[in-house]
């Protein structure tokens, strides 16, 4: 096999994706070790004879495999582990707010209609004193929403119960 995909790409992908902060976690070592225990039992269960009704065929099989993909991480053909990122946070203010907000990294912001729909993603809501947040606007919120900020010192336009 020669187009596998490589630990490289994938991250590029999730890159492209809007992914931030992607890193591949290589864990070849650690997999390797597991696969090396389970093929020690597989031999130990053929060379005993004692391999309770599994089929031979079939662990002789499994130990040829293992030792294969043992020989390809090995040779660093093989490669196991963790693809870990994140997205970047979703902020929308709902009117234009007072003050423009420095572009930052992982922070894309944009501005809605209070009447408007959100779209799915939006991580933080962000409101001002003249804008209401009923109980019903506030269940209608896209499941990701996870945070409403207020840029005012009360409450009493957002209903906190909800």
């Amino acid at each position: 096999i020669t187009d596998w995909i490589t630990p490289n790409h994938c991250v590029e992908l999730a890159k492209q994706a809007g992914w931030a902060e992607v890193t591949f976690i290589d864990c070849t070592a650690e997999i390797r070790v597991s696969l090396q225990g389970l093929l020690q039992k597989i031999k130990s269960m053929i060379e005993s004879g004692k391999y309770d009704g599994k089929n031979l065929q079939l662990l002789q099989t499994h130990r040829q495999r293992l030792s294969n993909r043992i020989g390809l991480a090995d040779r660093g053909v093989f490669k196991w582990g963790i693809i870990a990122g994140r997205k970047p946070y979703d902020v929308v203010f709902m009117s234009e707010p007072p003050v423009t907000p420095e572009p930052r990294e992982m922070i894309n912001y944009s501005i809605n209609q209070l009447d408007g729909d959100l779209k799915f993603g939006t991580d933080v809501l962000v409101v001002n004193i003249k804008e209401k947040l009923t109980r019903e606007k506030i269940m209608e919120l896209p499941s990701t929403t996870r945070l409403i900020v207020t840029l005012s010192a009360g409450l009493d336009h957002i209903c906190v119960e909800a």
